[in-house]
C-alpha cells in the first residue's frame, strides 16, 4: 500500500499498462490488458497518471474524435487507497487544458461517484443513460438478418450519424468479436439500424423507436439475456422488462451547448 502523501501528475505510457490494469480492478472494472494497452496507445499524449514514489496510483485520459472535433474523456480511475485525496480533480485539471487546445468540446459518461467531481471542474449533465439487463419480448423478424462485413460501411455513417464521429476500427474491432451475435435491420432497401455483441454490452444503433425496439428484442430472442446502455428515455419503449442495474450521467465541457439529442441507440461510450 503506497504511504506517502504527495503525488505527480506527468505522462506515461505502456510500460505502465500492468499497473493501469490493476488500478482499474481495484475500482471494479473488467478491462483487460489487452484493452488497457490500446487505450493508452489511442490516447497519446491526451493520457495523464499521478504517482507516488514511482508507483501509478490513478489515471485519466481522452480518446480524439478529429472529424467531429470532440474528445471522450475516460479512464478516471484511482487506486482505493487514493480516494479522496484530490487525485481525480489534479488529473483532470492538467488533462482538460491539454485536450481542449487541439478539441472544443469534452464529452464523457460519469459514474454517480464520479459526477461530482466532473461537475467541479466545469462538465454539465445533458442525458442519462442506463444499464441493465433487457428480458426480450416476442420479436419480429420482418427485415433482420445476419450483418455480415459488408455491412460495415454503412453501419460506420449510422454509427457516426448517431454519435458525432467516425469508428471504422470500433465497429471493425467489435463485428469481429461478436461471434455470429449480429443483425441488422434494412427497410425500404436502406439499413435501419444494426446490433453486435461486444465484450460488455450490445452495441446497437438505429434511426427510430421501431427499428431500435425490433433489433433489441430480435437479440434478445436469440441470446438470453441482453446487457443494455441505453437513454432513459427510450427505456419505456422497451416491449419487455428491464433489469436495470445502475445509470450513467452524458456530461460536457466546453463553450458549445449540450450535445443533441442522440439517435435511437446503445452504444459504447467512454465512461469515466
Amino acid at each position: 500500500m503506497t504511504t506517502g502523501n504527495v503525488f505527480e501528475i506527468r505522462r506515461f505510457g505502456l510500460e505502465e499498462s500492468a499497473a493501469m490494469t490493476a488500478i482499474s480492478a481495484d475500482v471494479g472494472w473488467n478491462q483487460p490488458e489487452s484493452e488497457i494497452r490500446e487505450i493508452i496507445v489511442r490516447s497519446g499524449k491526451y493520457l495523464r497518471g499521478a504517482f507516488c514514489d514511482g508507483e501509478l496510483v490513478g489515471t485519466a485520459a481522452s480518446y480524439p474524435y478529429p472529424d467531429g472535433n470532440f474528445a471522450y474523456v475516460n479512464e478516471v480511475i484511482v487506486s482505493s487507497a487514493w480516494r479522496k485525496r484530490g487525485v481525480a480533480t489534479r488529473l483532470l485539471e492538467a488533462l482538460l487544458p491539454l485536450t481542449l487546445a487541439d478539441y472544443p468540446v469534452l464529452r464523457l459518461c460519469a459514474t454517480a461517484l464520479g459526477r461530482p467531481i466532473y461537475e467541479k471542474v466545469g462538465f454539465v449533465p445533458f442525458g442519462t443513460l442506463s444499464f441493465g439487463e433487457f428480458a426480450g419480448g416476442e420479436a419480429d423478424e420482418n427485415g433482420i438478418s445476419q450483418f455480415t462485413e459488408a455491412d460495415l460501411a454503412a453501419a460506420v455513417e449510422l454509427d457516426a450519424a448517431n454519435f458525432g464521429a467516425r469508428r471504422p476500427e470500433v465497429l471493425a474491432k467489435l463485428f469481429a468479436s461478436a461471434s455470429g451475435a449480429a443483425w441488422k435491420l434494412v427497410r425500404g432497401g436502406e439499413p435501419a439500424g444494426f446490433i453486435l455483441r461486444a465484450s460488455m454490452n450490445w452495441f446497437l444503433q438505429c434511426r427510430d423507436a421501431e427499428a431500435f425496439t425490433a433489433l433489441l428484442t430480435y437479440a434478445a430472442s436469440r441470446v438470453p439475456g441482453v446487457p443494455a446502455l441505453i437513454r432513459e428515455e427510450h427505456v419505456k419503449l422497451l416491449p419487455a422488462p428491464f433489469d436495470e442495474h445502475f445509470k450513467l450521467t452524458l456530461m460536457q465541457y466546453g463553450e458549445n451547448p449540450p450535445a443533441p439529442e442522440p439517435s435511437f441507440g446503445g452504444f459504447l461510450p467512454d465512461i469515466g
